[in-house]
């Protein structure tokens, strides 16, 4: 009796984590990267999808556009004029160029602008 309670709680627990995933959403202002194993194997535009649960996995990127200024931002020119400048850079990741081993785009790219504008 309870070996049969317990086969059927753990065969009730494995379909309920095959049912629940094998659906993913993704937001309107995102995109999905599809991934078996670690590969990529395409992309996820917004709305419902489906998967296959326990081997694939969706990757979810913004694709907001992001905006960073610097206000006041000193530099000098050619012949040694100082002068201060307003900087403004503008992002937008592309989920198909994504690749899985890239930073987090909130922190890396402000202060790898920040270097190459001193320099």
């Amino acid at each position: 009796m309870t070996r049969g309670l317990i086969a059927a709680i753990v065969g009730g627990l494995v379909v309920l984590a095959v049912v629940l995933g094998s659906w993913y959403t993704v937001d309107q202002t995102e995109r999905g990267v599809l991934l078996r194993n670690g590969a990529v194997i395409g992309t996820a535009q917004p709305g419902l999808g489906f998967k296959v649960p326990l081997i694939d996995s969706v990757e979810k990127i913004s694709v907001k556009t992001t905006t960073y200024t610097w206000d006041k931002m000193n530099s000098y020119s050619f012949d040694q004029q100082p002068a201060d400048l307003k900087i403004s850079v503008t992002l937008r990741a592309s989920p198909d160029k994504y690749r899985t081993s890239t930073p987090n785009s909130e922190d890396w790219i402000p202060r790898s602008i920040r270097s190459s504008a001193r320099s």
